[in-house]
């Protein structure tokens, strides 16, 4: 495989979820909760927000692909997420490892023949307005600038309208209720988290934190692995995802509560 090639399989893992979501898990228990937070809400709505662009256009991707091409899903994916701590976690060579990297993520769907370069500057285009509109309203909006719940809550209001104005055909699609459903977990599971420390500086503590969570996610992926007869596909993956994120966002407060409540009756005795 030459050096090209290898460039483009590197490039695509950083668009891919099997990667961002490590990332967010382990940004969110060791580096800052709100960052990883905020920007895997932007990824999450943008799984909405990019279909229903599609949608617009209805362009289809090149044989023998099936869906629409323009703009990219996978390159606006990867330019909010990355875009959004490249924002956050400003360095002096922050900005230019993460132009490297999309540059690398846009050369994978070129070489691999996914995309064109106007889906690409398209989802550059469309990207880069989302993080202009969804900065301003994390940090320059009064009632928005400490009320992430709130933005979680506008943010599925929008997801739930943006679907509901889709083509029928594509209105079922799994991953938008996935979306959906794991937006208003975020939501809820931020009501139990907004009084806690942002980042507790006990390393053991996060590990323990970050295994538990895993392996809850693991048994509620095992428990819902199929829909009861009588739940729509739409509405189980909808409850999945908004179960296994409410876990994830909400778990590490109820064990911090659970060593606290602890300590406290043996105290007591």
């Amino acid at each position: 495989m030459d050096i090209l090639a290898n460039i483009a399989k590197t490039g695509l893992q950083f668009s891919h979820l099997s990667v961002i979501i490590p990332i967010f898990l382990v940004g969110f228990f060791f580096i800052d909760r709100k960052i990883f937070c905020q920007a895997f809400l932007l990824v999450l709505f943008s799984l909405i927000y990019n279909l229903f662009l599609k949608s617009i256009w209805q362009i289809p991707l090149k044989p023998p692909l099936d869906g629409w091409a323009f703009p990219s899903g996978h390159m606006h994916t990867a330019w909010i997420f990355w875009g959004w701590l490249a924002l956050h976690f400003k360095r002096f060579i922050t900005i230019p490892i993460f132009l490297l990297m999309m540059s690398m993520t846009a050369w994978g769907l070129v070489y691999h023949d996914y995309h064109n370069l106007t889906d690409i500057y398209g989802s550059v285009g469309f990207g880069s307005l989302s993080l202009l509109v969804y900065y301003l309203a994390n940090y320059k909006i009064p009632v928005l600038k400490d009320n992430f719940f709130l933005v979680n809550v506008i943010l599925g209001g929008f997801g739930i309208l943006l679907i509901h104005n889709l083509p029928i055909e594509v209105q079922t699609k799994a991953y938008l209720w996935q979306a959906q459903g794991a937006i208003m977990g975020m939501a809820i599971g931020w009501l139990f988290v907004i009084k806690e420390k942002m980042n507790p500086k006990n390393i053991t503590q996060n590990v323990v934190s970050m295994v538990v969570t895993i392996a809850g996610m693991m048994v509620i992926h095992f428990l819902l692995s199929s829909p009861h007869p009588t739940v729509t596909p739409q509405n189980f993956h909808f409850l999945k995802m908004f179960i296994m994120m409410l876990w994830v966002i909400a778990g590490q407060c109820l064990l911090l509560l659970m060593q606290s409540v602890a300590k406290n009756k043996s105290r007591n005795k």
